[in-house]
């Protein structure tokens, strides 16, 4: 079973490094952040 994650103020600083992390570890991760343009940066 693959996990999912959902991480919010992902887009950037101590989020996105957790995103990184699931990702490096084989999750499913959806991240949200009020900041459009750092959101798409980031995918």
């Amino acid at each position: 079973m693959t996990q999912r994650v959902l991480i919010t103020a992902g887009a950037s600083g101590i989020g996105k490094e957790i995103a990184k992390a699931f990702v490096a570890n084989g999750a499913m991760v959806c991240v949200c952040d009020i900041n459009a343009q750092a959101l798409e940066t980031a995918a």
